[in-house]
């Protein structure tokens, strides 16, 4: 069996970079969450007017869950002290400079 580089960076990825990959995935799960409507079908245990509400609330949890784990992949990025031109310029913006 011929030894590709995906096998071999499978077997060599540090558990740090794996850890922060798993963070990311998950803000891009919330993301994708945030941006899709939340239908209300049927009885949810709510007077229909507090619908809106409990969906704004929930969006709200979804958001500052998202913004944390975002804020997470961004320490650990550079804490790591991972290179990539790309996430680079996007870090190097005023708003995301470390205090």
């Amino acid at each position: 069996m011929i030894d590709t580089g995906r096998e071999k960076a499978r077997r060599t990825i540090e558990p740090a970079i794996a850890s922060l990959y798993r963070h990311w995935l998950r803000a891009d799960a919330l993301k994708v969450r945030l941006w899709t409507p939340v239908p209300t079908h049927g009885d949810i245990g709510l007077p229909k007017q507090m619908h809106g509400a409990a969906q704004s609330l929930s969006s709200m949890m979804m958001l500052e869950s998202f913004h944390a784990l975002l804020y997470v992949v961004v320490e650990g990025y550079r804490e790591l002290g991972l290179k990539d031109a790309a996430i680079d310029a996007l870090l190097g913006q005023q708003h995301m400079k470390p205090n």
